[in-house]
């Protein structure tokens, strides 16, 4: 009881989850993404190649979060597979275009 002065109270249960979330470290692939839970989810180019940290609820795995500096950057958004399918990409690497006009074997 000499120590009650110390401890916090909080009135939004809201804020107490999020500091019991589970706390993982990823690195996020060349395409922009992380896997969670065999699941993947998008998070802002910037971070290509790079190891985030995340939290996320392991019971739930509704909701990834993005920290830096132990502040909240941005939620990761699902991976949707079937938009994926269609996404345009950029120039699509062609070996008979490599091939073409290159030195020949000898």
């Amino acid at each position: 009881m000499s120590q009650i002065s110390q401890v916090k109270t909080y009135d939004d249960p809201e804020k107490l989850k999020l500091l019991f979330l589970k706390r993982a470290q990823r690195k996020v692939r060349h395409d922009g993404t992380i896997s969670v839970n065999s699941k993947l989810y998008q998070v802002p180019p910037v971070y290509i190649g790079k190891k985030v940290k995340i939290r996320f609820d392991q019971e739930t795995y509704d909701n990834i979060y993005l920290y830096e500096n132990g502040k909240c950057i941005t939620k990761a958004e699902p991976v949707i597979m079937a938009d994926n399918a269609h996404a345009k990409r950029g120039n699509p690497i062609s070996f008979a275009k490599m091939t073409e006009g290159g030195s020949k074997n000898v």
